[in-house]
């Protein structure tokens, strides 16, 4: 049971070993057991070599710390972006309702002056799209013209 867990310390001192060297070799032996060394055996065939990453620099520090620093500049820029466009679309859309709020009295006003001229006169005369012509209208198109009236006014005007 110690050499066993005296075994992994030493592997890991091996592999630690082998992974600062130039390269590392593969090798399978004749009983099916693969081999890794940094150095190449001399009378085995089918050996690969594997490359290895070099080990960081001593700066990896600073430089993981300064691509987090432009990560986090990234970050903070897109985020002033995004509110900077959220404020645009926000005043877009208070500009938006403002006008149509605007519309809104506009129609609201002609309508509050047709009810005005509907109730206080007893024949209307309009335009006719068709012909140009003005016409009265009859008792049953004025009636008709009332009640879209009203229902325009409870559109457009707010109680």
């Amino acid at each position: 049971m110690r050499i066993r867990s005296m075994a992994l310390p030493l592997v890991v001192l091996a592999l630690c070993h082998i992974a600062t060297a130039d390269g590392i070799y593969k090798w399978v032996d004749a009983q099916g057991q693969a081999h890794f060394s940094d150095t190449p055996p001399t009378a085995q065939p089918d050996v690969q070599r594997l490359d290895v990453q070099a080990a960081p620099s001593s700066d990896a520090g600073s430089e993981i710390k300064a691509l987090d620093a432009a990560r986090e500049s990234d970050a903070s820029s897109e985020a002033d972006a995004q509110k900077a466009a959220a404020k645009a679309q926000a005043a877009k859309d208070a500009a938006a309702l403002a006008a149509k709020n605007n519309d809104y009295a506009g129609r609201c006003k002609k309508l509050l002056a047709n009810k005005a001229a509907l109730q206080d006169h007893g024949r209307v005369r309009v335009k006719d799209e068709k012909t140009g012509q003005y016409r009265i209208l009859s008792s049953e198109e004025k009636a008709a013209a009332e009640i879209d009236n009203e229902k325009q006014i409870k559109a457009f005007c707010s109680p």
